[in-house]
């Protein structure tokens, strides 16, 4: 068991440092599109690990590794599967996009790879300090990542920002889980579990902790870090973070708040109804007035992880079946959505405007219609993915008795309609001069013919994704 919970860490690492060091041998060679295609392929192997491990699980085999520092159950599984699920959408579409800015490809895909690391020992964590080294060990990769296209100041910028406030709230987390050792004498979340009670200590560590994770999944008021790194990091890298980061971030909440700390419920639950309100009203008002696309991305981002947070609140077993069903949605619809931005930059534009969009619907009307649907999705039409995720999270609001709550988040959905709208009318209403067709790469087209297909059969056939919810929560440890 311990070789098969290790095994997709280890092939993620080996393949990073294979990147590394073919991309020095073959540097002379100009065609480095073999890179990607090269850690598609180590992918591939990696998801044949996962579902290895969800073999294992369903045979009723407890999967545990490094002395029961982490663990593979429904919680790991679901996270880990859809930061697989973003890695392969960035190595599509990154290739062509690194040839237009002039980048390296191999450190570019081996810091990806290094990143997916990191996330996996977040979801699969059951130890603080196993969880504490995949936190680290995702935040450096990702600081290198944002600022990656060195000639861009913005992207120099953004990096630097982030690094600093996510030294922040890393010390923060840190803080948190020296008193939660403090607590109990043991770095194992059952032992915290077990020694965890009402006193000024797990107060503070509880608080600590929390703050710490909001920072990581950019829910207000601790999101500033989020509109500059998405606007200065390479435009598949934004998709990247605004994806796997947030959903390793929760499978850590999902871990703590459901674990050691579901009995200081009472200490957390204000701080995230507080954190949900204002993140989904700064997130969608903030979005109007956006002129950025990735800016506008980042606030709609903080907005999402908002709705995720009333799901902490509706509690278990109907809050967590929520929140699994709405970062399936959201990591398709994302991925998807930046696939298109991506293709932008491929065409020669920077993809950093909304007139950007202008006329898109004429030069490339698949494109256009294809991005249509992942806006509405994420706006949360019916018969869409995003309708779903977010019917889960308020019908378990409404059904655990946060009436309010439930309809203030229902009303920010038509708010949200504005500015998703507002970037439909710029493809299909607003004329172009540039008439040329979208040069889009066939890993882009993938990525986004994907997205879209599953945004629309989620929407129209939702029940195998509630299903999986409910078979991931029963596979909890």
């Amino acid at each position: 068991m311990n070789y098969v919970a290790l095994l997709p860490p280890v092939l993620m690492a080996l393949f990073g440092c294979a990147t590394l060091i073919l991309d020095v041998l073959t540097r002379r060679h100009e065609n480095r599109a073999w890179l990607a295609w090269f850690n598609l392929a180590g992918s591939l192997l990696i998801g044949l690990s996962l579902w290895r491990q969800w073999q294992a699980l369903s045979a009723g085999q407890p999967v545990v590794a490094l002395q029961d520092a982490i663990v593979i159950d429904g919680l790991s599984l679901f996270a880990n599967a859809l930061v697989w699920l973003s890695v392969v959408t960035l190595l599509l579409i990154s290739y062509r996009y690194l040839d237009l800015v002039g980048e390296h490809h191999g450190e570019y895909y081996a810091l990806a790879l290094f990143a997916q690391c990191g996330m996996y020992f977040m979801a699969a964590g059951v130890d603080l300090i196993a969880l504490f080294v995949g936190l680290e060990l995702t935040s450096l990769s990702f600081y290198i990542l944002v600022g990656f296209t060195r000639a861009d100041r913005r992207s120099n910028e953004a990096a630097l920002k982030y690094m600093l406030l996510g030294a922040l709230s890393s010390a923060f987390v840190l803080y948190g889980f020296s008193l939660l050792y403090g607590l109990s004498g043991s770095t194992s979340l059952t032992d915290i579990a077990a020694a965890v009670k009402p006193d000024p200590f797990t107060t503070l560590a509880t608080v600590t902790v929390v703050i710490g994770m909001l920072f990581k999944v950019s829910a207000a008021p601790f999101h500033f870090w989020a509109p500059d790194a998405y606007e200065g990091a390479p435009t598949p890298i934004t998709g990247y973070l605004s994806v796997a980061s947030k959903i390793a971030a929760f499978a850590v909440l999902v871990r703590l708040l459901t674990g050691p700390l579901a009995g200081a419920a009472a200490i957390w639950q204000p701080l995230l109804v507080f954190a949900s309100i204002a993140s989904i009203t700064i997130g969608s008002i903030a979005a109007l007035t956006q002129e950025r696309i990735k800016r506008l991305f980042a606030y709609s981002g903080i907005a999402h992880a908002g709705y995720v947070l009333l799901g902490f609140i509706a509690g278990p077993p109907l809050g967590l079946q929520g929140i699994y069903v709405y970062l399936l949605v959201y990591a398709i619809m994302n991925g998807g959505a930046f696939a298109v931005l991506t293709s932008l930059r491929n065409h020669g534009i920077a993809g950093d405007d909304l007139t950007d969009l202008r006329g898109l619907s004429r030069k490339h009307p698949v494109h256009a219609a294809l991005f249509a649907i992942l806006l509405l999705s994420l706006a949360g039409v019916p018969p869409t993915a995003g309708f779903i995720g977010k019917y889960y999270i308020l019908a378990a609001l409404m059904r655990s008795g946060h009436i309010t709550l439930a309809v203030l988040a229902a009303g920010y959905i038509v708010v949200s309609l504005y500015f998703y709208f507002r970037m439909i009318r710029e493809m299909y209403l607003e004329p172009s001069e540039d008439r040329q067709p979208l040069a889009a790469s066939l890993g882009v087209r993938l990525a986004l013919a994907g997205a879209a297909a599953f945004t629309l059969l989620i929407g129209l056939f939702p029940q195998p994704a509630l299903h999986g919810a409910l078979t991931l929560l029963e596979r909890n440890g």
